[in-house]
């Protein structure tokens, strides 16, 4: 099969070439009667002709195919050989990377190391400097403890000196205080001799002057209680001229008069309190006479002005 596959074209003209004999010997064969013997020749030759031309077409298309086939194997191959190429690219690629990952392993390693070395150089030196921290420390406390020891004698001196000097400046302000409690003692006594005088000076001076205060409200208070006499019969007067006597009223009858009044003497209420009669026409009489009498007196004093006043209202004074 590979050798037709090689061989396609020689081969296939050999076929076309068996076909085109095998029609000229059928074609060839006396099939009809003697009579058309010459109408047979043309059409054998005319046979001829077309087989021919088939045979020439058909190689035509083995070639073409032929050629077909030849491109789509040439790019087979290329595209194989692109395929090729790319797979040893990417092996390139992967020894690359390949390479790269052991270069960085390797580094790595490196470092690790390294850090590891540096890191038991860092020890070292850590375990000297701390044995040297511990010496210096122990140095240190020594020097410390020694510091401390000189002060507290310094302080114990110091405390002993400060304790002698604390008990003689006591004595000294003891004494100071001794004679300072003598001489207040003696200025007490005699702040408190003066202070006694004064208090009896203004004792006396305190009763002469409530002694003369009370006088003084005592004449106020009668110079008041004459003013508002005064002030209320001014008003008893006003109303009993105002007074008209009713029919049948009796001279001895009395009344206490309860009048409710605003500042200029206007009367705003009257009423009668109480009264010896029961008459109804001597009580409205008189209620009618507080009214007429409005507005009025005023007070000599203002300050005796009263909203309510009250007063004994009698027609026979």
């Amino acid at each position: 099969m590979s050798y037709i596959r090689d061989n396609i074209v020689p081969f296939s003209f050999a076929v076309l070439v068996h076909l085109a004999l095998v029609v000229f010997l059928v074609v060839s064969l006396d099939w009809t009667p003697e009579k058309e013997s010459a109408p047979k020749e043309e059409n054998t030759v005319q046979a001829i002709v077309v087989d021919e031309s088939k045979v020439r077409a058909e190689q035509e298309k083995l070639k073409e195919e032929e050629e077909r086939k030849k491109r789509e194997e040439e790019a087979r191959n290329q595209r194989l050989e692109e395929q090729a190429r790319e797979a040893e690219q990417k092996r390139k690629d992967e020894e690359r990377r390949l390479k790269e990952v052991e270069r960085m392993r390797k580094e790595e390693e490196r470092k690790v190391k390294e850090a590891a070395k540096k890191r038991e150089e860092e020890l070292k030196r850590a375990a000297e400097l701390e044995k040297q921290r511990k010496a210096e420390e122990a140095e240190r406390k020594r020097q410390l403890e020694a510091e401390r020891k000189r002060k507290a004698e310094e302080e114990r001196q110091r405390k002993v000196a400060e304790e002698r000097k604390r008990k003689e400046e006591a004595e000294r302000k003891r004494k100071e205080e001794q004679e300072r409690q003598l001489r207040l003692e003696a200025e007490r006594q005699r702040k408190a001799e003066e202070a006694r005088r004064r208090r009896e000076a203004e004792e006396a001076l305190r009763q002469q002057m409530e002694e003369e205060q009370r006088a003084l409200d005592s004449a106020r208070q009668r110079r008041q209680q004459r003013l508002m006499a005064a002030y209320v019969d001014a008003i008893r007067q006003d109303v009993q001229r105002s007074w008209r006597k009713p029919p049948g009223a009796s001279a001895e009858l009395t009344c206490t008069v309860k009048v409710a009044q605003i500042p200029g003497g206007e009367v705003i209420d009257a009423k009668i309190v109480s009264c010896n009669t029961s008459d109804a026409n001597f009580r409205r009489s008189v209620v009618n006479a507080v009214f007429k009498a409005s507005p009025l007196p005023r007070p000599a004093d203002p300050s005796l002005f009263t909203r309510e006043i009250e007063f004994k209202f009698s027609p026979q004074e």
